[in-house]
């Protein structure tokens, strides 16, 4: 399997890849999760040490049913097929990477956490964004003076040596995307549908040769065009990025609106709003609920100093997780204490622990603990296990950061 680098990047590719399927069903992104955990708990570890293992083996080594133990097995003896298929994809400039390669996007992984696919296909660029992203985002219908806007941004994006962030659709995104290449910059398009069918558009080629633009999809490099795809790739585009502008959306539908909604909540990176007088109505409406103003862009790097100036955006908190006054930590290096606490956190969940062994570890009231212990599940550093409820740190190669 010489397309994929290593043992671990082979089995997950095996369990995982949604091509070359035969009577066993790939893995979804959640019974990954829960078998890359039974894998670091086993004697293996690892899951290139699961290759060739029968089905009995890894029932008992891994502590899974037997529908699951021959589900695995039978996933990991595709290797023949698989290997036929990715050496096809390659031969049309398809590459794949998985979760134990270096190549993956490193902020998938921090701001997805366990919900960060185990597998990615891709075409252009390995590095899919080689530096600073700023996702452009809006609608497909969008107006001319939107379609101007997103123009004049993607090529300001350009001079300034980011990265123009996008879906790759018609509209609003592929004109962000074509305005930064045309200026001799860099683009990254998150794909819903055909992988190989985008490559094969003579612009795209161009640029995809020139290592200028780098198309990604987390779903087959052949797949169908689905509205479930198309809604659940907004958050790759976002995770991928460091800022966001949304330049014409829909209020209360449409896909735009759905992956703009779905940042403020997660808090992944800080959204701008196009709010010029002619931007569309709906524009306001996103205003309303979170978003930043933004009429002219006269500098791309304003849209990061402003953030710093702003209390709230680029930081936001999902509803629940703890604030610092929550905790009363601030360090010099670690400005809002979280990343020395959840350290200390994973390096005591070397085991499984319970809620109140960590509450008494790290001496924290029992709602600090509860507030604690739901972002370190929540980013993918903590696992949680039921029955009874324990907590174990992620795996550090292919499940967590």
């Amino acid at each position: 399997m010489s397309p994929v680098a290593t043992t671990d990047s082979q089995a997950i590719a095996l369990l995982c890849a949604p091509i070359a399927v035969g009577d066993a069903k790939p893995l979804t992104p959640a019974e990954w999760t829960r078998l890359a955990a039974a894998i670091y708990q086993s004697e293996w570890r690892r899951p290139g040490e699961l290759v060739g293992l029968a089905a009995h083996e890894l029932g008992s080594g891994l502590a899974v049913d037997p529908a699951t133990a021959d589900r695995v097995a039978s996933l990991l003896d595709r290797g023949g097929t698989l290997a036929f298929e990715l050496d096809r994809l390659a031969s049309r400039g398809i590459w794949v990477i998985t979760r134990a390669d270096d190549e993956y996007p490193a902020a998938l992984k921090k701001r997805l956490g366990l919900k960060a696919p185990a597998v990615l296909f891709g075409a252009g660029r390995r590095e899919v964004v080689p530096g600073t992203g700023v996702a452009v985002v809006g609608s497909r219908d969008a107006d001319r003076g939107a379609l101007e806007f997103a123009d004049g941004l993607g090529r300001a994006i350009a001079s300034e040596g980011a990265v123009v962030v996008s879906g790759a659709a018609r509209g609003v995104d592929r004109t962000a995307m074509g305005a930064a290449l045309d200026a001799g910059g860099l683009a990254a398009g998150v794909v819903a549908d055909n992988l190989v069918r985008h490559t094969q558009q003579s612009d795209v080629r161009m640029a995809l040769a020139d290592e200028r633009l780098a198309l990604v999809t987390p779903f087959g490099p052949e797949a169908r065009f689905t509205a479930g795809n198309a809604m659940a790739r907004n958050r790759f585009i976002y995770c991928l990025s460091d800022v966001a502008v949304v330049v014409a959306t829909s209020a209360g539908r449409g896909g735009t609106w759905a992956g703009a909604s779905e940042n403020l909540r997660a808090g992944w990176v800080p959204l701008w709003v196009w709010a010029a007088p002619t931007a569309p109505p709906a524009n306001r409406e996103l205003l309303a609920v979170g978003g930043r103003g933004l009429e002219a862009v006269s500098s791309v790097s304003a849209l990061f100093e402003a953030v710093h100036d702003c209390e709230g955006v680029g930081d936001r908190r999902v509803r629940g997780s703890i604030t610092p006054s929550d905790l009363g930590i601030e360090t010099a290096d670690d400005p809002d204490g979280f990343e020395t606490l959840l350290s200390a956190l994973e390096s005591y969940l070397a085991e499984p622990r319970s809620g109140r062994d960590v509450q008494k570890q790290l001496g924290l009231t029992q709602s600090e603990a509860r507030l604690l212990l739901r972002r370190a599940t929540e980013s993918g550093r903590v696992s949680r296990h039921e029955r009874p409820v324990r907590y174990l740190a992620s795996p550090p190669l292919f499940v967590g950061c």
